[in-house]
């Protein structure tokens, strides 16, 4: 339940129920109290419910990293080295994948236009 992370990068053994913020070895087996306490915060309501203060706040700046992330990207040059250790979105070029073979099979021509309009809509965004 750490915000901003994923359940692999924890080195924690037991899971935390949601609802009580017990430690538990199985959520299957786990008999909760039903009684709610975030694990963050200690109020009472559910660790991931957005009535939490600290799960708000999180929300908020990570939506302000990535906006703010989205819109340096757009004014990344084509030609910039990429280095993803300091947060620079990675720029789709056209140019950078060579186009597929042209085909004189037809069932394999309808294949191809898919792909093409595959391509051209993930170009777009």
């Amino acid at each position: 339940m750490g915000l901003g992370y994923f359940k692999k990068q924890y080195s924690q053994i037991k899971n935390t129920c949601r609802t009580c913020g017990d430690l538990v070895n199985d959520l299957k087996l786990h008999i909760c109290s039903k009684i709610e306490k975030c694990i963050h915060c200690g109020l009472n309501h559910k660790t991931n419910s957005l009535k939490c203060h600290v799960v708000k706040n999180f929300r908020s700046e990570l939506t302000s990293k990535l906006l703010s992330f989205n819109n340096h990207s757009s004014h990344v040059s084509q030609n910039e080295k990429i280095d993803l250790n300091k947060n620079v979105n990675v720029v789709y070029n056209n140019s950078h994948f060579p186009g597929l073979p042209v085909t004189q099979n037809s069932s394999s021509n309808h294949m191809l236009n898919k792909l093409d309009n595959l391509l051209a809509q993930m170009a777009e965004v």
